[in-house]
C-alpha cells in the first residue's frame, strides 16, 4: 500500500506504508504537506467486517494483523500534522471501528477535530461502470477531518430519488 504524496509544482512521491520509517516527519516536513486526505482500507472496520468478525474470524484477524498498523500509522500522521497546525481528512464508512484503533481516540479528542456523515448519494455515488442497470448507492460515510469548511458538505439522503 502506498501513500502518494506531492506539493504545488513537485512530482509525486511515493511512500511505501507497510515499511514504517522514522523519517516519515521528515518527509512530511520536506514535502510540505499543508492537508494529508486518508483513505485506509475498511476491510476489518466496516459494518460487514461484524459478519466476518462472527463467521470468518481468523479471516477477520488476518485482516486486521495486516491492516492494523497502517490505520495506525494514518493516526500518527493526523497527530502529527494537528502538532504543526496543518491539516488532515480521513474517511471511513459510518460505523467503522477504525477510530478505536490507537492513536486515533486521541486524535478525536482534540478539540480541532469534528466528524461529520455524509450519504454519497448526494453527490452522486453509482453503482461502478458496466454494471447495468446504473443504481443509486446510499454508502453513510463518516469523515475525521481539522478542515472547519468542510461541515458543510454533511448531507444526508434527501430521498429524492431511489438507491439500494
Amino acid at each position: 500500500m502506498w501513500l502518494l504524496l506531492k506539493s504545488f509544482g513537485d512530482a509525486f512521491k511515493k511512500f511505501d506504508l507497510y515499511v514504517k520509517s522514522d523519517s516519515m516527519k521528515k518527509l512530511f516536513a520536506d514535502v510540505g504537506t499543508d492537508v494529508v486526505i486518508m483513505s485506509p482500507p475498511c476491510t476489518p472496520y466496516g459494518n460487514c467486517s461484524r459478519f466476518n468478525r462472527q463467521h470468518h474470524h481468523q479471516t477477520w484477524i488476518e485482516s486486521r494483523r495486516n491492516f492494523d498498523p497502517i490505520s495506525s500509522l494514518c493516526g500518527e500522521v493526523a497527530l502529527y500534522q494537528l502538532s504543526i497546525h496543518r491539516d488532515f481528512l480521513i474517511e471511513q464508512p459510518q460505523g467503522s471501528e477504525l477510530f478505536l484503533i490507537e492513536p486515533w481516540p486521541r486524535v478525536g479528542r482534540n478539540l480541532r477535530v469534528k466528524k461529520w456523515t455524509f450519504d454519497q448519494c448526494m453527490f452522486g455515488l453509482r453503482s461502478p461502470a458496466g454494471v447495468e442497470p446504473q443504481e443509486i448507492w446510499k454508502k453513510r460515510t463518516c469523515v475525521l477531518t481539522n478542515i472547519p469548511g468542510l461541515a458543510s458538505l454533511s448531507k444526508n439522503c434527501d430521498h429524492s430519488h431511489v438507491h439500494t
